[in-house]
């Protein structure tokens, strides 16, 4: 069994000393699937996907000007991603690294951050590209069908 001490790992933050900034608040959002990436450190390496809730209209405003994605929230750190879409400038964006967002059109260069400020492993890029095909993208289709004419515009998968 592993043992891993809360003094050991690098900027826990225990209580979130200072409230979580949107877009990156998960209380915005509804949890949809959690998993765990492999890693040394199981007890920290919970991930959750959270969209925001389909019945709700942040979702029906975001589907329809092309700014839905998901979060990735990692509850024990306080740690957020943001895929690509058109509310973050189609890029990936993270929170809190060096206390404050970093956004890239890389992947990796996120996870790479989260890895040297927290110690903690994003999931890899084949399975952040299916969780965003089947939160984003397909239902990002879906709204597109029932939008007037005027005012659709063109979804694409962003990762």
């Amino acid at each position: 069994m592993n043992i891993a001490y809360l003094n050991q790992i690098k900027h826990h933050r225990p209580g979130f000393s200072r409230p979580v900034i949107r877009p990156h608040d998960p209380c915005d959002r509804i949890m949809v699937e959690a998993f765990q990436v492999p890693t040394a450190r199981a007890a920290f390496s919970a991930w959750e996907v959270r969209i925001f809730d389909p019945a709700g209209g942040f979702h029906h405003y975001f589907a329809r000007k092309g700014m839905l994605h998901i979060q990735l929230w990692n509850r024990h750190f306080g740690i957020s991603v943001l895929s690509p879409s058109a509310f973050t400038n189609n890029r990936f964006e993270g929170y809190p690294i060096e206390d404050w967002k970093y956004s890239s059109l890389e992947y990796e260069k996120i996870e790479r951050r989260f890895r040297r400020c927290f110690d903690v492993r994003l999931p890899d890029r084949n399975q952040f590209e299916r969780i965003c095909e089947k939160y984003v993208v397909r239902p990002s289709q879906e709204a597109k069908k029932f939008l007037p004419d005027s005012e659709r515009t063109t979804f694409t998968s962003n990762s």
